[in-house]
């Protein structure tokens, strides 16, 4: 260790990192057309096969098992697929300096995560599966670029346009007004709508969509709720409302998406 690299931290300085894992496995992919995402959690993905890519701010990814890719909380992305393949993902929340990190899609080499899988590499998870877990998402939050953190003390959304943002993902079965949205976040009508559209890229209204159509959609292929469980849980009043606000956003009606792309 070098002079130069010598630090000491503060005493009582914190210094534990607080992870909330929200979803984490592995599945076989049949179709990810998604043509708007915009997520309050932070998304590590990787692909083991070819098929798939990300687009953000204009940008294209193709997605291949030498990257990770790792994705801010709120950041507007869309995907797509050309092909089956095998896809692994963690959602999750992190604690700061990680609320810091600005929006966009980060890439890394995927040496950790094969190393993370070879450890798996068995009929039964271990016991130690939390911690592996934990492991591999504070390395690649550590690979985190500095240029990529804001300055401490600023946010990266308006902390008021946040709180709406989790309101709207809060009250998706009654979904609340914008005026009513603009007063718990203290802030006049027109000056909220403006402030979303701005902070996110969406309206409230789109970003109340994009968070629907992905429940939906994870119901769809994932369970075997019924369409009537489905429309009611998005906040839908009926099958026939949903069916065809899904099919406006995907392009298929929802029986004949899951019936597709089910695996």
């Amino acid at each position: 260790m070098s002079k130069r690299n010598f630090f000491q931290i503060p005493a009582g300085a914190k210094t534990g990192l607080e992870l909330s894992v929200k979803h984490c496995r592995t599945a076989n992919i049949n179709q990810w057309i998604y043509p708007e995402s915009i997520h309050p959690c932070w998304f590590l993905y990787w692909n083991p096969d070819p098929g798939a890519g990300i687009r953000c701010d204009g940008r294209t990814w193709e997605m291949d098992a030498g990257q990770v890719f790792l994705i801010p909380p709120f950041t507007r992305f869309s995907t797509r697929s050309e092909q089956k393949f095998r896809h692994f993902f963690i959602h999750f929340e992190a604690s700061a300096p990680f609320d810091r990190v600005r929006r966009g899609i980060l890439t890394f080499p995927s040496r950790k995560i094969r190393e993370f899988f070879r450890r798996l590499d068995s009929k039964t998870i271990p016991e130690s599966f939390p911690a592996l877990l934990h492991e591999l998402i504070c390395h690649y939050l550590g690979l985190i670029p500095q240029e990529q953190f804001a300055d401490p003390g600023t946010s990266i959304l308006d902390p008021r346009i946040q709180r709406a943002a989790e309101l709207i993902s809060a009250h998706m079965k009654r979904p609340l007004s914008n005026r009513e949205l603009s007063r718990k976040a203290c802030m006049n009508l027109n000056d909220f709508y403006h402030r979303f559209r701005q902070g996110l890229g969406v309206s409230p209204k789109q970003y109340l969509l994009a968070s629907r159509m992905e429940i939906a959609r994870e119901k769809l292929l994932h369970t075997a709720c019924a369409l009537d469980e489905i429309a009611e849980q998005c906040g839908y009043a009926d099958r026939f409302q949903f069916s065809k606000a899904f099919r406006k956003f995907f392009g298929l009606p929802p029986a004949t998406y899951r019936k597709k792309y089910q695996v």
